[in-house]
Formats: C-alpha cells, sequence, structure tokens
C-alpha cells in the first residue's frame, strides 16, 4: 500500500472546468452566427431574436459584412459610445460600407469643430420655437391626410399620412413652398441606396439647396433660409458643400425616420385598446407613448462610429480603426434597462432611451419630431378614434438600407369622423 494517498478529486474545479469550456462553446457558436450579420440580408425579427440570444453570450460580435465591423447591442456600451465621441469618432462617416469617398451629412458625421459650427446652424431651423410656429400648419396638414382618407373609407398610412407629414413640416420650418414631393423621393431613395447611389442622390439633393439658398440671397424674405444664405464660415458666405451638407441632412434625417416613427406609433395604440384608452381619457400622455413608439421601434437598427486607438469592451479588444455599430434599437430593448422591454407602456423612464442618440451628436431635430408625431396622434384621436388597422397579423417591419427600417404598409379603415 502507498505511503502518499491520492488526493481527492476536487469536484468544485472539475465544474468550474466544464463550465467555462461550455461559456467557450456557446460564445464561439454565437460569434460564428454574426459573421454574416447584415440588415440589408435579413428580416427584423431575426435580428432582434439573435440580438437577445447573445447580449450575455457575445456582448460584442464581429461582422465580415459592410467592411467588417463589431456590434454593441447592450445599453450601456451603446451610451458609451455615442457620448465617448474622442472614443468613437463619427469621422469618417456614420455609414457603412466606407468608401474612400464617402459623404458627410451633416454635423453628425463630423467632430468638433466642425459639428459644433454646422450644429450652430442648423438648430435654429428645428429648435422648440421652430416647432412651436410650425405647429398650426403640420396640424391642418394632419387634418387634409385624415379627410382624404376618411372621404373613401379608409386607405394606407404610409404613403397617405406617414410619408408627407414630415416632408411637409420641414419645408414648413425652412420656408420651402415647393419641391416637397422631389424632397421626398430623392432623400427616401438615398436612405436606401448603396454608396454609389448615395452620393448620385446627395448631388441631386445639393442642387435643389443651392438654388434655394441663391434666392433667399437675391431675394432675402427675413426667415431662416435668408439667414444661412447669409451665414459666413470666416469672412466669406457659406460654398455649395457646406450648405448641401446641412440641407441634405435636414431632408434625409427628418423625413424618413420621422415617417417610420409616426406608422410605428400608430401601430402600437391602435392594436392595443387598453393603451389607446388610456390617451383617450388622459391626453397628457401622449408624448409618452410617442417617446415609447421611438425606443421600441427605432427606425435606425444602429450608426457606425471608429475607434481612435485600442479600445476594450465586454472583455474584447477592439483595435484602433474598427468600425463599431452603435445599436440604438438594441440598446433601447435591453432587459438590464427596460422592464418587459418589448412591451408598449406609458410608464417608463425615458430619459435612459437612446432614441434620439446621446452625447454632442444627439438629434438636433428632436423638438421637430417629437411636434409632428404628437400632432398626428392628437388628431387621430381626437377625430377618428375608432380607426380601424386592416391587418390579418403584426406588421411588417423592413430593412432599406444603411440600416433604416419600418412598416411598408398600413391599411385602415374608419367607420366614424368626428367633427
Amino acid at each position: 500500500m502507498s505511503d502518499n494517498p491520492a488526493k481527492p478529486i476536487d469536484r468544485g474545479d472539475q465544474a468550474r472546468a466544464a463550465s467555462s469550456q461550455a461559456c467557450a462553446r456557446a460564445r464561439a457558436e454565437m460569434a460564428g452566427r454574426f459573421r454574416d450579420f447584415n440588415t440589408d440580408h435579413m428580416q427584423r425579427d431575426d435580428v432582434l431574436a439573435l440580438i437577445e440570444e447573445a447580449r450575455a453570450v457575445c456582448p460584442v460580435p464581429w461582422s465580415d459584412e459592410k467592411g467588417g465591423h463589431f456590434i454593441f447591442m447592450n445599453h450601456a456600451d451603446v451610451r458609451r459610445g455615442l457620448r465617448d465621441w474622442r472614443d468613437f469618432s463619427n469621422e469618417p462617416s456614420t455609414l457603412r460600407p466606407l468608401r474612400a469617398d464617402s459623404i458627410k451629412v451633416g454635423p453628425s458625421e463630423r467632430n468638433p469643430p466642425d459639428s459644433t459650427f454646422y450644429r450652430s446652424l442648423m438648430v435654429a431651423g428645428v429648435n422648440h420655437v421652430a416647432s412651436r410656429e410650425a405647429e398650426p400648419l403640420v396640424r391642418a396638414d394632419v387634418v387634409r391626410c385624415l379627410e382624404a382618407m376618411v372621404a373613401k373609407g379608409g386607405g394606407d398610412l404610409v404613403p397617405e399620412l406617414g410619408n408627407i407629414i414630415p416632408v411637409a413640416a420641414i419645408f414648413h420650418v425652412l420656408g420651402i413652398e415647393n419641391g416637397q414631393q422631389f424632397a421626398y423621393d430623392v432623400s427616401n431613395a438615398m436612405m436606401a441606396s448603396t454608396m454609389e447611389g448615395f452620393a448620385e442622390k446627395f448631388a441631386a439633393l445639393a442642387d435643389f439647396s443651392w438654388q434655394v439658398i441663391e434666392d433667399r440671397r437675391a431675394n432675402p424674405r427675413g426667415d431662416y433660409l435668408s439667414e444661412l444664405a447669409q451665414a459666413k464660415r470666416g469672412d466669406r458666405l457659406l460654398n455649395h458643400e457646406e450648405i448641401a451638407t446641412m440641407m441634405v441632412a435636414f431632408f434625409t434625417a427628418g423625413a424618413n425616420t420621422t415617417a417610420a416613427l409616426i406608422v410605428s406609433l400608430l401601430y402600437e395604440v391602435f392594436s392595443r385598446q387598453a393603451i389607446k384608452q388610456q390617451l383617450l381619457d388622459d391626453r397628457s400622455l401622449i408624448p409618452a407613448a410617442v417617446e415609447e413608439a421611438l425606443r421600441l421601434h427605432h427606425p435606425f437598427f444602429g450608426i457606425y462610429r471608429m475607434t481612435t486607438h485600442d479600445i476594450e469592451a465586454e472583455g474584447v479588444q477592439l483595435p484602433a480603426g474598427s468600425s463599431v455599430m452603435m445599436s440604438w434599437q438594441s440598446a433601447n430593448r435591453d432587459p438590464a434597462v427596460f422592464d418587459d422591454p418589448t412591451d408598449f407602456r406609458l410608464d417608463r423612464d425615458f430619459g435612459k432611451s437612446v432614441g434620439f442618440g446621446y452625447g454632442i451628436h444627439s438629434c438636433i431635430g428632436a423638438p421637430l419630431a417629437r411636434m409632428e408625431v404628437r400632432v398626428v396622434l392628437e388628431e387621430i384621436l381626437a377625430r377618428c378614434p375608432d380607426m380601424k388597422l386592416e391587418l390579418d397579423g403584426p406588421p411588417r417591419f423592413e430593412f432599406h438600407g444603411n440600416d433604416t427600417n419600418s412598416i411598408i404598409t398600413m391599411p385602415v379603415s374608419f367607420p366614424v369622423i368626428k367633427t
């Protein structure tokens, strides 16, 4: 018999080792499922389901698509990426894939001091004051759209309301009378296009915008665009490129995204009788409904940043120069931050939402967008509370390119209209 009996087996060590190996296998398997992650080729429900599976196991996966990029999906990581612009740069672009001649649209694709310069010029066009002044015009537009649909017993909220109001609102605050359909068509095609098509559509909107500014320089009206036409950089007037980057941002950022939000909100309210009744009983809850629709159905699944140096996130090393998708929609569904994140609720702390961005690049047009969507819901609840969604099941959200998504059709009928 040996004088040195065998050391007892430490079952705890075995269990920990097995658990570690199992976790590593799970992470590797999940990471593999993200290799071809690209919203251009995926259904939104599939993307959301994959994200929820990955949160705890692989919170910063890598995709080989769109030039290769990491994905931030959890709320804390996304807020960090949006806040720390010195670490996660907006430049050279917030869209992917990158091109050598990528076009910068507005301040959101620039860092200070350039972004600060452009924001200071743009904010006067879409701030709270401008939004309040435009509200009666927007309300009249909403009423016209509703009356047209009611007159024929129904319609589709996407082309007959959602796509109309945001562009009209932008034209109201900017003081442009003609070209709404052109601006909508081109901006919509621009957001859904390839990078080559993006440049072509940008040029078309840039030329349209320059004509408007040239007219204001020759015939000033004392409005926002007249002031923008006389704005200077140093001792010179702004040039074609500088005007274009702001005007195209107004059209693209303010039209398609707000249109998508309008329709998402109306779906949530009119598919949930209890929510609709809450809003009918207490109209002061309407702004909360707007914020909740944006939280749950953000029109942008995500936008991109580039690391300026080596960075660690969730135990993953991100080399300098890495593209990182900041998934707004995923962050706004993080169960660590939002209880029952897939439910539509009016009692949340919306200060935690990244619906209008976060940090120095938060959305300039948020006051205008909030006003538009609020007015739409106010008018429908007041005039058409019995509007019926003519759907066989849940609506279909589709990705349209550049990681944007929206409901593509929303047929409705109007049994009763109040006057």
